[in-house]
């Protein structure tokens, strides 16, 4: 009798390491589960970050070709002093123009 009571509470202690074991399990699954979505949230949020930043390296690249062209523009302006001569030239004969056509008009 008393060795099947010593059997009984080995078997009773064996239940509860078991039990205690399964608790730690489903407790240790949450926990990984829980960091899963946390890696999931991190990893979309840095793929985000990731497609701004080529987007914004693309946008990037294109201000600077403008600026390049831009600053070709001026090189050729500054090779070029009397441009703004001949653009007020140009300008005088426009008006000039614009005078005597208004003339003409007048006079029929």
């Amino acid at each position: 009798n008393q060795d099947k009571e010593l059997k009984m509470k080995e078997f009773t202690s064996i239940q509860r390491t078991l039990e205690d074991a399964k608790s730690q399990i489903h407790s240790l699954e949450l926990k990984q589960q829980q960091m899963l979505l946390e890696l999931e949230k991190e990893t979309k949020a840095s793929a985000k970050v990731s497609a701004e930043n080529t987007k914004l390296r693309s946008e990037l690249a294109v201000k600077a070709a403008d600026a390049d062209v831009l600053m070709d523009q001026v090189k050729t302006l500054e090779a070029q002093p009397d441009l703004q001569k001949k653009a007020e030239e140009y300008a005088q004969k426009v008006r000039d123009y614009q005078h005597r056509l208004n003339e003409s008009e007048a006079r029929v």
